[in-house]
């Protein structure tokens, strides 16, 4: 399979099925939440000297580094990098799990 082959086979998973999705898949939504907040404090700390796409790159490291940190803390998930790309691997099921999106909103909107 190439690398490629997740990307096209990626799901979308309805916003009230998803607690329910990423609990079968070892994964605590509270830890999620609390990533995502992680990202935004790191965002937040910026200043206007910053560069225009600090805050999303920011962002993206809070809750990359927060999530990894608590899905090893698990003893299931076991961070890695595949070519650069800051990964975590769920040791039983062999699963791998990426933070890599952006949309509209990554980045400053001024």
């Amino acid at each position: 399979m190439s690398d490629l082959q997740s990307l096209l086979t990626a799901q979308i998973v309805p916003p009230e099925r998803a607690a329910d999705y990423l609990r079968a898949m070892d994964i605590e939504v509270e830890d999620l939440y609390a990533s995502i907040a992680e990202g935004v404090r790191c965002a937040e700390e910026l200043d206007h000297f910053a560069p225009p796409t600090a805050p999303g790159l920011m962002r993206w490291v809070g809750v990359v580094a927060e999530l990894r940190r608590r899905l090893a803390a698990t003893g299931r998930w076991l961070p890695d990098d595949r070519r650069g790309q800051p990964i975590s691997r769920h040791l039983e099921s062999r699963r791998t799990l990426a933070v890599m999106s952006g949309d509209w909103a990554t980045g400053s909107p001024h």
